[in-house]
C-alpha cells in the first residue's frame, strides 16, 4: 500500500484542500430525505445522519469564510422569511 493520503475536497469548490482544512460542523435537526441527499451531494459526512447527530464538510480558508457568512445571513433573515 502506498502512502499517500487521499485528497480532501472542498465542498464548495471541489478542489483539493492543501494544507489544513477548515471543518464545519452542522447539527442535523430533521430527517427531512431532501435536505440529507443534498447534503450528501454536496461533500457533507456523517456518522448516523439522524437528527441529533452532527455532519461535517471540508472547506479551504476563503470558502470556509464564505460559508459562514451565508449561514450567518440565513440565520439573521430566517425570521424574515415566509414560512408554509
Amino acid at each position: 500500500m502506498s502512502g499517500k493520503k487521499a485528497k480532501l475536497k472542498c465542498v464548495v469548490c471541489t478542489r483539493p484542500v492543501e494544507g489544513k482544512p477548515h471543518v464545519m460542523r452542522l447539527h442535523i435537526t430533521d430527517q427531512e430525505p431532501k435536505l440529507i441527499d443534498a447534503a450528501k451531494k454536496l461533500g457533507f459526512t456523517s456518522a448516523s445522519w439522524h437528527a441529533g447527530d452532527y455532519m461535517e464538510g471540508i472547506f479551504h480558508t476563503k470558502c470556509f469564510n464564505m460559508a459562514k457568512l451565508v449561514w450567518q445571513i440565513a440565520f439573521d433573515t430566517r425570521p424574515l422569511s415566509p414560512r408554509r
